[in-house]
């Protein structure tokens, strides 16, 4: 391969590198619109709590359901099409476990593991520390097998700090 092949190459991953960080960006950036105290965030948040109150106040349950779901599958859709580009192809186990990766996001980035909590900008910070972990295990030449134990580290003392702090709280609440 000659060298001018080789920088079309390295032209074309940068590209596509940076339409993957679009990609993922225009995402979360709907996803936030609607989660800063909205009415849709409202709707969806006493659907989804009190589903009896809900629909005694006159809010459609089955148009919410449908439609948080139908934005669940087009997110779904479109990380899966964004995996498959990065990989240049696509397989049905493609995505093996990756919901682990990103409940472990969550956790790590400070979203209640207890649920009730929780942003889009901390799942984000998640993403980052695990992004971070994972290039610095690569840049400093680490076995990569020790990775998950070090996610898993991350884990645990995200959530004791949940615990804790939940503890805490509900200690101030009674007092």
């Amino acid at each position: 391969m000659d060298a001018q092949a080789q920088v079309r190459q390295l032209q074309d991953a940068v590209t596509a590198q940076r339409f993957d960080v679009f990609v993922v960006q225009a995402n979360d950036g709907a996803a936030v619109v609607p989660a800063v105290r909205s009415a849709v965030q409202a709707g969806i948040s006493v659907v989804v709590h009190f589903t009896p109150a809900a629909w005694l106040s006159g809010i459609g349950v089955r148009p919410v359901r449908v439609g948080v779901f139908a934005i669940s599958g087009v997110c779904a859709a479109l990380a899966g099409l964004v995996l498959a580009a990065r990989g240049g192809s696509a397989q049905a186990d493609m995505g093996t476990l990756l919901e682990l990766t990103a409940i472990a996001a969550a956790v790590i980035g400070g979203t209640s593991i207890l649920g009730g909590q929780g942003a889009v900008w901390r799942g984000m910070v998640g993403v980052l520390i695990l992004t971070l972990i994972g290039n610095g295990f690569n840049l400093l030449g680490w076995n990569s097998t020790y990775r998950p134990i070090v996610e898993g580290l991350l884990i645990l003392t995200a959530v004791s700090v949940d615990h804790a702090l939940r503890h805490r709280r509900d200690e101030l609440e009674r007092s």
